[in-house]
């Protein structure tokens, strides 16, 4: 199953190195979206901009 990673570009709380040890395992057809000029809590402060990645992906890979 694809999985959703999200994080934003200014995340300070998690080091890159562990960003990249998740991305190198994720499975086929996994998406890795950045929000742009964010920081840890972007699911806070850029709601819309988390939900339109969040909605793109699920309509993408509807439940089976």
């Amino acid at each position: 199953k694809p999985i959703l990673f999200v994080n934003g570009s200014e995340d300070s709380v998690i080091p890159d190195s562990s960003k990249d040890t998740l991305r190198a395992v994720l499975p086929e057809g996994s998406v890795d979206a950045l929000v742009e000029g964010s920081g840890h809590m972007f699911i806070e402060n850029l709601a819309d901009e988390t939900a339109e990645i969040t909605l793109s992906f699920l309509a993408a890979n509807p439940a089976k």
